[in-house]
């Protein structure tokens, strides 16, 4: 009876010692797989924003393009110049 008893009270220690180890390490390890998370969006965002940027500038380069020649008439090449570039941006993405 005896034995059983000290073998009991063996394995309610183990199992108290592993319930606090759990506890310090199971937060850490949650803080990991978030921060990985968060690391692999904000990558993801980054390259959001660069092809966003990017599209901007192509349409302010072909908005200028067509306010100048609204305003002269000319520079009809230099418009399907920017129109080819902005196609192309746009196939790309």
């Amino acid at each position: 009876m005896q034995q059983i008893l000290t073998v009991c009270g063996g394995v309610s220690v183990v199992g108290a010692a592993v319930a606090v180890v759990w506890k310090f390490i199971r937060p850490a390890t949650q803080v990991a797989k978030r921060v990985t998370e968060l690391e692999r969006r904000s990558e993801k965002d980054y390259q959001t924003l660069q092809r966003l940027e990017s599209m901007s500038r192509d349409q302010s380069r072909a908005m200028l393009q067509l306010l100048n020649h609204m305003i002269d008439g000319n520079n009809v090449t230099a418009m399907k110049k920017t129109r080819d570039k902005l196609q192309e941006s746009l196939v790309n993405q």
